[in-house]
Formats: C-alpha cells, sequence, structure tokens
C-alpha cells in the first residue's frame, strides 16, 4: 500500500507541477516581472539621499533565479516538489477512506483543497506583487494557518456525513479567521498600478486552482487505475497489489 500511495502521489504532483508551472510562465511570471522593473527605480530614489559617502554597490542581495530558463526550472521544481508532498497526503487520505475513487472524487477533493488552500486565504491576504505594503511575514503566516486549518475542517464537518450541531459547527468555523480579521500593513502602498494587481490576482488564484483540480483528479484516476482505495483493489493491475 506504501508504495502505490508513494506512487500516485509523485505521479499525480508530477502531473499537477507542471500544469501549474505552464500557465504561470505563460501569464503569472510576466506580470511579476513587470512589477519588478518599478523597484529599482523606486530604490534609487529612495538611496538618493543617503548617497552621500557611499560607494553605490548593493551587499547581501538575495540571490534570485535569473529570467528565462532558470527561472522556470525553479518555478518547476517548486512545484512539483509542492504538487508531489500534497499528491503523498491526498494518496493517503484516498487510501484510509472508503469509497471507489476516480476523477468526480478527485476533482470534489481538489476543489476542498483550493478552497482551503486558495481561496479562503486570499479573501484577506490577496496574493501580492513585489513592491508591495504587507503585514510582518509572521502575523500574514499564523492568519494563513489560521484560515486553511478552519476552513478544511470546516468543510469536513459541513458536508460529511454529520449530525445537525457538527454541520452548524463547520459553517461557523469558515467564519472564524475572518471574523478574526487578516493582519493589515500600517499604510497600504504598492509600487505596480492598480491595474496590474487585479490581474495578477486573478491569475495567481488561477493558477492555484488549476494546480489543486488537477492534482485532485490525478490522484483520483492513478489511485482507482493502481488500486489504491479497497474498493477499487480488485481492479488493480497485476502485480499492483503486492
Amino acid at each position: 500500500m506504501l508504495y502505490r500511495i508513494l506512487l500516485v502521489g509523485l505521479l499525480a504532483g508530477l502531473i499537477a507541477g507542471t500544469a501549474s508551472t505552464a500557465l504561470q510562465l505563460a501569464w503569472a511570471v510576466p506580470l511579476i516581472q513587470h512589477a519588478e522593473a518599478f523597484e529599482p527605480a523606486a530604490a534609487e530614489a529612495g538611496h538618493d539621499a543617503a548617497s552621500h559617502g557611499h560607494d553605490g554597490h548593493a551587499h547581501g542581495a538575495p540571490w534570485a533565479p535569473a529570467d528565462g530558463a532558470s527561472r522556470g526550472f525553479w518555478t518547476l521544481l517548486s512545484n512539483v516538489s509542492l504538487g508531489a508532498g500534497a499528491g503523498f497526503i491526498l494518496a493517503a487520505l484516498f487510501a484510509l477512506r472508503p469509497g471507489a475513487l476516480g476523477a468526480r472524487r478527485g476533482l470534489l477533493w481538489g476543489l476542498a483543497a483550493f478552497a482551503s488552500i486558495g481561496i479562503a486565504p486570499a479573501l484577506g491576504l490577496p496574493p501580492e506583487l513585489p513592491g508591495t505594503a504587507a503585514a510582518p511575514v509572521e502575523a500574514r503566516q499564523m492568519w494563513w494557518l489560521l484560515t486553511a486549518g478552519c476552513t478544511a475542517t470546516g468543510l469536513a464537518l459541513l458536508f460529511g456525513r454529520r449530525p445537525a450541531a457538527l454541520r452548524a459547527a463547520g459553517a461557523a468555523l469558515l467564519l472564524v479567521p475572518h471574523l478574526v480579521g487578516a493582519p493589515q500593513p500600517e499604510m497600504h502602498a504598492a509600487l505596480a498600478p492598480p491595474e496590474l494587481q487585479r490581474e495578477f490576482i486573478v491569475a495567481a488564484l488561477v493558477c492555484s486552482g488549476l494546480f489543486w483540480l488537477v492534482l485532485g483528479v490525478a490522484a483520483g484516476v492513478l489511485g482507482r487505475r493502481f488500486g489504491l482505495s479497497l474498493d477499487d483493489a480488485a481492479g488493480a493491475p497485476a502485480g499492483v497489489n503486492a
């Protein structure tokens, strides 16, 4: 069973990561590059007043992949790695829960993951372009974890076969992080123009949605193909159940 979980997770992650990377490189990455073009001018203007006695060289700049093949490679690697990790978890959940696998079940789980990890956090902390003011990263990470956890748990209680009280609790959990409120910067500011920011939010969410939906469908189809669920084990290829 462990072999099948690893195989399904790895293959589903490879498919989802590749599909997501293709869309990111075609849509989201050009928007990021456009926004990055506003940063040097702003940085130069900010340093002009303190330039006396300075040698003008940048020190301690963080490493970043170069545009082109390097950026594409590291984007693909990160997406496939994320896809494989999420695919292992999804495959393990499929193996633990009864029910026949397939594209439909995988799509529903992918939608739930996208709602928990993509849509719900974006309601309070939408995707940001470089040069956008933001609250401290620790506060944003904590709120993101709260939102993803509450949303995933809330959906599980709301749509599972639960008593009415648990369903009500699930609905309440969906609201908790938004009642708490996402951390916000002291002053909202951005270097990129508003229309570029709006397009990037749409692009980032579409890329995220594609990733999770493809991952879910691929895991469901591959899980059925390799007999990951006990309900499908009888139809697994020869040798897979060993």
